[in-house]
């Protein structure tokens, strides 16, 4: 049983969709209402309508922010029983106190799934009683609960599932559906966490849509016959879940994602992530996913033996140099492919971990400037202070013996 009684004693009040305000409190009582975009050890960012004020942190009294909230939420949904009805309906009514009502209906369907008759649920969805039990609002229809889940199965009417970052859209069953927004929302964490301190990265703040197909009927092929892609003319992961859904798939492509967004558009198109970077950091993010269904995080210390494996036993591994000038058009072909992440995939473990982390500042001095549009290999040997010839037999060596 959950023993966080405020969290149930706090949540009263509904509201609406819309992102509710941030809170600065200033030394002296000032408040700054906004969207707390970035909060580190010598700053908050707040956008303050279209302005970026910057808070210097010793000036900074309290913050209360969608992301510690969600991050509040996230970690207690992690010791939450997922399948006790009243803990996880305790999530939901802590959500919509806090004005994250899209996580709040998703823990609420979560709570159906458990128990499809559970009237608060159902009451906290908006949804009716009648004789036949429930009926649910879906525009201008009325549908009975206990049908839902047929009429959800087809792409046309699939389930749309809202989090602070996502929004899903569905046709996969109930449990599979909460579980996945859920583990999106811990990946975007992750990543935060690998990435965000360093980079000093701002909070994505609209939600990222995500098409997850229960099978190939609806799924739109691309060439190749990709199971997953990220399509960014309309910054959208795209998954085929036929035969499963494929969890480290999903991490890679939700990595390309949050590269693009942080780097790309949030960023007015500046940043530019070079391909031998966007698919090591995928590979790397996606090689780390553990965790149970709808509770998933990353190991950023984990390392896919495979993928040492296959760099150590190629006769004639990519040059560093040939590495560095990989684009995305070099994953596109047929060509040696296998090689190619697997070496990106060392190059980027190497840069992370190698020499207990000796090289790892310099990496993310190199990625800050590629979010900057400075991207070349000269870039990166400048950020890595480096020679060349150096990095290349330290990786060389260190693919050597990892993984043995």
């Amino acid at each position: 049983m959950i023993g966080w009684c405020w969290l149930a004693a706090a949540a009263l009040a509904a509201g609406s969709d819309e992102r509710p305000l941030d809170v600065v409190e200033l030394v002296g009582g000032e408040q700054v209402a906004g969207i707390v975009l970035f909060e580190g050890p010598e700053s908050v960012v707040v956008r303050v309508r279209s302005q970026e004020r910057v808070l210097p942190a010793e000036q900074v009294e309290r913050v209360d922010s969608l992301s510690r909230n969600l991050a509040m939420v996230l970690d207690q949904q992690r010791r939450t029983d997922w399948d006790r009805t009243d803990e996880v309906m305790t999530l939901a009514r802590f959500c919509r106190a806090k004005g994250m009502l899209g996580l709040g209906r998703v823990f609420a369907l979560r709570a159906l799934a458990n128990d499809p008759q559970n009237a608060g649920a159902h009451e906290f969805l908006g949804h009716l009683p009648s004789g036949e039990g429930w009926r649910v609002r879906d525009g201008a229809r009325s549908i009975r609960y206990d049908k839902l889940a047929l009429v959800r199965s087809d792409w046309g009417d699939a389930w749309i599932l809202e989090t602070p970052h996502y929004r899903l859209r569905t046709n996969l069953d109930l449990p599979q559906a909460v579980d996945l927004v859920c583990d999106l929302e811990h990946f975007y964490r992750s990543f935060y966490a690998l990435l965000g301190s360093h980079m000093q990265l701002f909070e994505v703040t609209e939600r990222m849509p995500a098409e997850v197909h229960a099978d190939s009927v609806s799924f739109p092929e691309v060439l190749g016959g990709r199971r997953a892609y990220f399509r960014p003319g309309d910054f959208t992961l795209i998954v085929n879940a036929q035969g499963g859904l494929e969890m480290r798939t999903i991490f890679h492509e939700a990595t390309h994602q949050l590269l693009y967004m942080t780097a790309v558009r949030e960023r007015q198109g500046r940043g530019r992530v070079p391909g031998w970077l966007d698919e090591g950091l995928a590979e790397t993010l996606a090689a780390g996913a553990v965790g149970l269904p709808g509770r998933m995080s990353v190991d950023g210390g984990a390392r896919d033996d495979a993928y040492f494996a296959i760099h150590r036993a190629s006769g004639d591994p990519y040059p560093l140099s040939r590495i560095l000038t990989m684009d995305t058009s070099d994953f596109h072909g047929s060509t040696n492919l296998e090689l190619k992440y697997a070496q990106c995939y060392t190059f980027v473990h190497f840069c992370l971990h190698a020499e207990k982390e000796r090289y790892r500042g310099g990496f993310f001095r190199f990625i800050k400037s590629a979010y900057d549009g400075r991207a070349s290999g000269s870039q990166f040997e400048r950020a890595m202070d480096v020679p060349r010839d150096e990095l290349e037999r330290a990786w060389g060596e260190y693919v050597q013996v990892a993984g043995r």
